[in-house]
């Protein structure tokens, strides 16, 4: 059973982990497989519910799949877990000058919340980010 279970949360490390992320598996934001993705985290969820991990991973992988509510519900959820990552992407997510992430809601005033909330957990991204906005 064990087995099953590391199955799980594997596939879903293997699909959708970040770069930043301290796990073995680590992917890229443009080769995740958002589809395969969501499923295989959403596996990880029910055999750990509210992991933060799997939460932002299955946020990353709304966010691939352009299905910015999701994402923005399960950045929210891991971040509200204290999720360093979970906070900085939803400073990503919001910063206007952000090109490379599409999210029809951008707002430098709620880039700043999240990026500060970050920073109160010593994340140097999100520090860097808040700079660049002021």
């Amino acid at each position: 059973m064990l087995t099953i279970n590391y199955a799980f949360t594997e596939e879903c490390s293997k699909l959708a982990a970040d770069v930043d992320q301290n796990l073995e598996h680590k992917i890229d934001f443009d080769s995740i497989n958002s589809n395969k993705a969501i499923i295989e985290c959403k596996k990880a969820l029910n055999l750990y519910p509210g992991d933060p991990k799997y939460l932002f991973m299955l946020a990353r992988s709304y966010l691939k799949n352009k299905n910015y509510n999701e994402a923005l519900d399960y950045f929210t959820l891991a971040a509200n877990k204290k999720y360093v990552l979970a906070m900085r992407h939803l400073g990503m997510l919001y910063m206007e000058d952000d090109n490379k992430i599409e999210f029809p809601n951008k707002d430098n005033s709620n880039a700043v919340i999240w990026f500060k909330k970050a920073v109160e957990y010593n994340d140097p991204t999100s520090l860097m980010n808040l700079g660049a906005l002021y």
